[in-house]
């Protein structure tokens, strides 16, 4: 078994040299016993390497590719990484990837951290490589990926960038409040040999997971569903993290028995993302409905489709890179679900249950009818609006006339306004009534974009003061007229009687 070694230097000898030692005494034990915290520990790993026969590499060659692999290893990784190539494999790897379960890794994984199956394989242009990778605390079984290689020579490399996909950091969860939550990540604290070979940076994301410990003492897993962490920033070799989750509260404690949280790195995969959304209690199929989607932290929302009518959607692989939160929206504004999700997390389609709203939904087309009936109203009155500023300006008042009997024949201010006081009421009446909310956030917000749309632009002041400057020059006519009469009448001569 060809096996690497982590490059430790001196310093990082002698640091962990001493913490064992206060250990050590602290406690009165023998300094040997004391281990190093999370953070200081290396990732025991094992690679399974498996090389088609019809790549045409000799042994010669497949000796030399593992050689440079370790090399480039050590050179961009280094110490976090205490790295060795399974020997014997056995039949319990020889399946396909995507077929493999967890008690494939029995006989692998007894002393390691983490397990890497890895295929070379040939393609149709050069060689195609795949892997997935097993993480022995948690029994969880990351997706396949693969890497194209185009010639031999690139194989070294390409392997290396197969391992860093695969790689995920596991962590402790040692402290969470007000929606943060500090990790102590295994390795953190080892100096790579190069960037590339950090464990943990701002941007990483991690998923929970809770180990619940049997009366026998033996865990059992338990995932936590549509929750994530985001690493916002490191203070020394602690992540200090984002809690991006569909629950209020995902780490609740509320659990009889001994329990302990830890966290797994969470990297999106090169496959579909399949949901299927239905509707409780009933579990009817959720046809019709718009999915977006927007990135962390502050991403711009974006639709990625419509479910079907069996309430499936598919979303192909690269629609993101990162961590997304989707939104699925009735009637294209009422989001009846939100939740974070990882592309490609899970190769099975994922059932998403909600409570529809038809009553809100219902309320909102209503609000929509209206807000378009206000804007298609300010757009007509800016309209004339502008041509009596131009008429009254060349003294057109026939004009002018003419567009304010235009301006009688449009729906008036008052009648719309009454009208959404009558749909904010009745939907109060109903949501009082049925006991169930109909006034979102999201209604709320509609109706008051609605009034403040009425407030500001269906103002009719500016229609008044044309009316008022019409009566002006109607009444400025007569006296001119009379004014013209009195004259004329002065201008003649007496009558002889």
């Amino acid at each position: 078994m060809v096996r690497s070694r982590p490059v430790v230097t001196a310093a990082h000898a002698l640091a962990l040299a001493m913490m064992a030692l206060l250990g050590a005494e602290a406690i009165g034990a023998p300094a040997d016993k004391i281990e190093p915290p999370t953070e200081s520990l290396p990732y025991r790993i094992e690679a399974a390497i498996r090389i088609d026969p019809r790549t045409r590499l000799d042994t010669r060659s497949r000796d030399r590719l593992l050689t440079d692999w370790i090399a480039l290893v050590h050179r961009f990784v280094g110490a976090p990484w205490d790295l060795s190539i399974a020997k014997d494999q056995g039949t319990d790897l020889a399946g396909p990837l995507e077929l493999l379960e967890a008690k494939n890794f029995a006989s692998l994984s007894a002393d390691r951290d983490k397990v890497w199956v890895i295929r070379l394989e040939p393609a149709k242009t050069g060689y195609s490589l795949s892997g997935r990778e097993f993480d022995v605390s948690t029994g969880r079984l990351g997706p396949t990926l693969q890497r194209p290689v185009p010639i031999v020579d690139d194989l070294p490399r390409e392997l290396l960038h197969l391992a860093l996909d695969l790689f995920s950091p596991i962590a402790d969860l040692v402290g969470h409040e007000a929606g943060g939550a500090t990790l102590a990540v295994r390795g953190a604290a080892i100096e790579p040999a190069s960037p590339a070979g950090r464990v943990v940076g701002p941007g990483s994301v991690f998923q929970p997971v809770r180990l619940v410990f049997q009366p026998n003492g033996s865990p059992r897993i338990m995932n936590l569903p549509f929750s994530y962490l985001r690493v916002e920033k490191l203070e020394g070799a602690r992540a200090h993290c984002t809690i991006v989750s569909a629950f209020k509260d995902p780490f609740t404690q509320r659990i009889a028995r001994k329990n302990k949280l830890i966290a797994l790195g969470a990297k999106p995969a090169d496959r579909p993302t399949r949901l299927k959304f239905v509707t409780r209690p009933d579990m009817t199929p959720a046809a019709g409905y718009v999915l977006t989607i927007r990135t962390l932290p502050d991403g711009p929302s974006r639709e990625v489709g419509i479910t079907d009518r069996q309430g499936r959607i598919i979303l192909e692989p690269g629609f993101s890179n990162e961590l997304v939160v989707l939104r699925l929206l009735a009637g294209n504004v009422e989001p009846m679900v939100e939740l974070p999700l990882m592309p490609g997390e899970s190769a099975t389609e994922r059932t998403i249950p909600f409570v529809p709203k038809p009553a809100t939904a219902v309320l909102e087309a209503q609000l929509d009818s209206l807000r378009d009936a206000v804007i298609d109203l300010v757009a007509i009155r800016a309209r004339l609006e502008a041509r009596l500023k131009a008429r009254a300006e060349g003294e057109d008042w026939a004009g002018v006339e003419s567009t304010l009997n235009e301006f009688t024949k449009l729906t008036p201010r008052d009648s719309l306004a009454t009208k959404l006081t009558k749909l904010k009421e009745d939907a109060a009446r109903q949501q009082a009534l049925s006991k169930t909310a109909i006034l979102t956030k999201t209604a709320q917000a509609q109706i008051a974009e609605i009034q403040a749309l009425i407030d500001r632009y269906l103002d009719d002041e500016i229609v008044r003061s044309y009316s008022e400057a019409l009566q002006a020059s109607r009444d400025a006519a007569a006296a001119q007229a009379k004014a013209a009469a009195r004259k004329k009448a002065a201008a003649q001569p007496p009558r002889n009687p």
